[in-house]
């Protein structure tokens, strides 16, 4: 147990904390550094990305209460490189990282072969400097300044610059504090609040504090398939004008339009098929925030939906989106699918009633517990809450042995070809054909 730690500063990257923890106990050797916090000389030092947090916890002093967890989501760039990420990666990183090493974790989450190139160096933002020498008399790496592809300080918008400290170059097992050497004085300007690098900086950061909750890859890619669509770059029934979309981006950006279907902003539009980097959500983001909804594309209303699955505990909340459209008796119908697996379709008619496709796995699951549970047929319908016809369909499909009586089989009608009448009745006696019995 560690009789001394450093108090973290505002918005403090644990790389800096440990950095400072070394300068502060005047201790030379970056291995015996290694030794004292996390028991094992073999951890690599991590600035986006940090190992061993269940080792390190366990030495730190407990009064502090810097569970694994709470140093994970406020001292490490996790919560914002995986913003975007579904729940089983989400945490099939945190285990990683509360035990092993964090090296593997930027392949998985497709970091390393993406174009967002991360700084080489540790950054700064020279109004910071000023403000951390006169609060607490000494400098430090914060988290928001070295998100990957963000370019000026979130609070201040003046540009970044960059130290003299280069973690790749100076040896994987140190901690390098920040001072007034490597983070030398410069005069910077802010840039306007409405520029895009600022928006972008401080859109990031809030993602680093408070990331959205998790979705799957194909929820993503149907929320930003509806939300292009709504804002009027739908083609066709169903489809994406990705020639507009990258004209309009461009426009928007600043920067040379984007040409191919292979570009990130038109895969972005698309089904996806492989999680993108955060940057590139962000931008998204603020393009979908700066372009205003068209009515005439949004023929079901404002979405998201309120889920209609009485058995979900998000029931009534807007988690609901529009999975696609089509056209069905010259009406046009939406097809609408939620996270837990429930699925209706709406004509866009007034007063139209929904129409349920799938009642999903949660509907599935209750129904076989009650049934083993021997519920009745009535008690099971109303604890579903469906008509006590939809049980018994349900139940036969599944082949469950229920203890109610079973459906009757339906007696099998050939169809009559089409075009042709089915045969007329015999005439009754006294009766010609063709009168009424005048």
């Amino acid at each position: 147990m560690l009789p001394y730690f450093p108090p973290a500063y505002s918005d403090e990257l644990l790389y800096s904390l440990l950095a400072r923890f070394h300068r502060h106990v005047g201790e030379t050797s970056p291995k015996r550094t290694l030794d004292a916090l996390f028991g094992n000389r073999s951890v690599r030092a991590g600035v986006l990305l940090q190992g061993h947090l269940q080792a390190l916890s366990e030495r730190l002093p407990p009064h502090r209460e810097l569970t694994p967890e709470r140093l994970l989501a406020d001292s490490t760039l996790t919560p914002y490189l995986t913003a975007f990420q579904p729940a089983d990666v989400r945490l099939a990183v945190r285990n990683a990282l509360f035990l092993g090493h964090a090296e593997w974790i930027t392949v998985r989450l497709g970091l390393a072969a993406s174009r967002v190139q991360r700084a080489t160096a540790l950054r700064y933002c020279p109004a910071c400097r000023s403000e951390m020498l006169v609060r607490y008399g000494e400098l430090y790496w914060r988290r928001d300044h070295q998100l990957p592809g963000v370019t000026v300080c979130p609070e201040h918008g003046v540009r970044l610059q960059d130290s003299t400290v280069c973690p790749g170059a100076i040896g994987q097992h140190s901690f390098i504090a920040a001072d007034e050497d490597n983070c030398p004085k410069v005069s910077s300007d802010a840039q306007d609040d409405a520029s895009i690098p600022w928006m972008v900086a401080k859109r990031c950061a809030r993602l680093l504090r408070s990331p959205p909750p998790p979705m799957s890859l194909r929820e993503w890619g149907e929320r930003y398939h509806h939300e292009l669509r709504q804002r009027g770059f739908g083609k066709g029934d169903d489809r994406i004008d990705q020639r507009r979309l990258s004209r309009d981006f461009a426009s928007w950006s600043g920067e040379p339009e984007m040409s191919g279907t292979e570009t990130w902003l038109a895969a972005m539009a698309r089904k996806h098929r492989k999680a993108f980097h955060p940057l590139q959500h962000v931008l998204l983001g603020l393009f979908l925030d700066a372009h205003a909804p068209v009515v005439e594309d949004a023929p079901f209303g404002r979405g998201p939906w309120p889920c209609r699955n009485p058995l979900a505990e998000h029931y009534g909340q807007p988690v609901v989106q529009l999975a696609g459209t089509h056209h069905e008796g010259g009406k046009l119908i939406g097809q609408f699918s939620c996270s837990c697996g429930y699925v209706f379709s709406l004509a866009a008619v007034p007063g139209s009633k929904p129409r349920i496709l799938d009642l999903g796995p949660l509907f599935r699951q209750r129904l076989r517990q009650l049934v083993g549970e021997g519920a009745g047929l009535r008690t099971t319908a109303r604890a579903l809450d469906v008509e006590p016809g939809t049980v018994r369909r349900h139940a036969e499909r599944l082949g469950l042995d229920a203890p109610w009586t079973p459906l009757k089989p339906r007696p099998h009608v050939p169809r009559s070809p089409r075009g042709c009448l089915p045969p007329a009745a015999p005439a009754r006696p006294g009766v010609q054909e063709g009168f009424a019995g005048a």
